[in-house]
C-alpha cells in the first residue's frame, strides 16, 4: 500500500497524538510506502518513511494555519496514494482518526435553554470556531457509505463520537495506542535514575507527566501533597506551567520545596525508573498513554477513572492500577498513594500485574489492526 499520514506535528516527544501517528507511520513503513505529511518533524527522523514539509506562512491564528494545512494537503495527495490518513482537521482523507473529544461535544455539553441559546451565538460570530466545527463534520462525510473510515483511540471516545454524530453510529473502529515496555525497574536503576535527573534518592516520588499539568490534575496533587507526610515529593515532567498558576496553592499547602519540576524530557523511561509511582488525577484524558507507559516500565499507576481518563474503561481496580472516582478529590488521591506505602505487597501487585497487561499491547499490534482497517476500505472500493 502507498499510504499518505497527515500530522502537522509529526514529533515522538509531542502528545499523545503524535506519538500514537509516529509510532504507527514507522511500523507500518517497514512493509509498505509510507509518505508523512507535516509542518514540524521534531525528533522524528525518517525511518523507512518519506517526509514532506508543509510551509506554514501563517502559523496563527491557529484556525486558519489548520484550514492552510488541510487546503495544502488535499492538493499534494490528492492522486497516487491507497489510504490518506488524516489526524488533522482536515474535509479529505479517506481515513479519520479522532484523539480528542468532538468539538461540537465539548462546546454544548452540558448547556440547555439559554445558556445553549448563547453559546450557539457564541459559535456563530466565531470564524474560529465556525472553521472548526465546519472541519470536523467534514471529517464523518461518507462514514456511512463506507467512502470513509473513522477511528478513535478509546471506546470512550467511540461512544461520544457516535453519540455527537448519529450519522457515525457502529461505523466507528476503535484502535487503542500501543507502548514498548521494559523490564521493570530494580533498586539500582531508581538510583541512578533519580541521580541522573538530580532528584532526591531517599525521597518517595510521585510523578506526573503531561504537558498541560493543570488539565492533568496538578492542583489535586499539590493538595494532595500536603496530607501526606514530608518525605513523598511530586515530580511533574512535562511543560511548566507558570508560578502564577500553581504557587500560591502550593504555599497554602506548605508544599512549595516539594515540587520538583524537571520540565521536558527526551526519553519519559528515565523518569519511570526515578519514581515510585504515577499518579494521573486526569481531568480529561480519551485515552492517557503515560498510564500504558508507566505501567509497561513496571511503575504502579493511580489514574482517573472513567469519564475522566479513557484507558481506564479497560482496567480493573486494585488489579492493573488504583482508580479514583473523583480526580479532585485530594484526599482520596493521598489516601490511594499512602496505601502503597503502607501495603507494598499492594505496589508490587500493581506493578507487576500493570506490566504484564501493558506489554501485549504493542504497535505491532496496533499498527496491524491499522492495516487491517486500510484493507477492508480498499476492498469496498473495488
Amino acid at each position: 500500500m502507498r499510504i499518505a499520514f497527515l500530522s502537522r506535528h509529526f514529533d515522538p516527544q509531542g502528545g499523545g497524538a503524535e506519538r500514537y501517528s509516529v509510532a504507527v507511520a514507522q511500523d507500518l513503513a517497514l512493509r509498505h510506502e509510507v509518505h508523512v505529511f507535516a509542518q514540524s518533524f521534531g525528533a522524528a527522523s525518517p525511518q523507512g518513511w518519506v517526509p514532506h514539509k508543509i510551509p506554514g506562512p501563517l502559523r496563527r491564528p491557529r484556525w486558519i494555519n489548520q484550514l492552510w494545512f488541510a487546503l495544502a494537503t488535499a492538493w499534494l495527495t490528492r492522486r497516487g496514494f491507497d489510504v490518506v490518513y488524516s489526524h488533522e482537521h482536515s474535509w479529505h482523507g479517506n481515513v479519520q482518526c479522532f484523539h480528542v473529544l468532538p468539538i461540537r461535544h465539548s462546546l454544548l455539553k452540558n448547556r440547555h435553554g439559554w445558556r445553549k441559546f448563547l453559546r450557539v451565538v457564541k459559535i456563530l460570530t466565531s470564524p474560529r470556531l465556525l472553521a472548526y466545527w465546519w472541519l470536523e463534520g467534514a471529517r464523518l462525510r461518507g462514514v456511512s457509505n463506507g467512502h470513509r473510515a473513522v477511528l478513535a483511540v478509546s471506546e470512550p471516545l467511540r461512544m461520544t463520537l457516535e453519540q455527537t454524530y448519529p450519522i457515525a453510529k457502529g461505523q466507528v473502529h476503535v484502535i487503542t495506542p500501543g507502548v514498548i515496555a521494559a523490564a521493570p525497574k530494580s533498586e539500582p536503576d531508581q538510583r541512578r535514575a533519580r541521580e541522573t535527573l538530580g532528584l532526591p534518592v531517599g525521597a518517595r516520588l510521585a510523578l506526573l507527566v503531561a504537558n498541560d499539568p493543570l488539565r492533568k490534575g496538578l492542583k489535586t496533587l499539590i493538595q494532595a501533597l500536603g496530607l501526606l507526610p514530608a518525605t513523598w515529593k511530586l515530580v511533574i515532567a512535562g511543560h511548566i506551567p507558570p508560578p502564577s498558576a500553581y504557587r500560591a496553592l502550593a504555599e497554602e499547602a506548605g508544599v512549595l520545596d516539594r515540587l520538583l519540576f524537571i520540565g521536558p524530557q527526551p526519553d519519559l523511561r528515565l523518569a519511570y525508573q526515578a519514581a515510585d509511582v504515577l499518579a494521573h488525577p486526569t481531568l480529561e484524558d480519551t485515552y492517557g498513554m503515560v498510564v500504558l507507559e508507566a505501567m509497561a516500565n513496571g511503575l504502579p499507576v493511580v489514574v482517573s477513572g472513567l469519564p475522566y481518563c479513557g484507558i481506564s474503561a479497560e482496567l480493573t481496580h486494585g488489579t492493573q492500577a488504583l482508580i479514583l472516582a473523583d480526580p479532585t478529590n485530594a484526599q482520596a488521591l493521598a489516601t490511594a498513594l499512602q496505601q502503597l506505602v503502607n501495603q507494598p505487597e499492594l505496589m508490587q501487585r500493581l506493578a507487576s500485574q500493570g506490566h504484564d497487561w501493558a506489554e501485549k499491547k504493542t504497535w505491532s499490534r496496533c499498527a496491524q489492526a491499522h492495516e487491517a482497517m486500510f484493507a477492508n476500505l480498499m476492498a469496498q472500493r473495488h
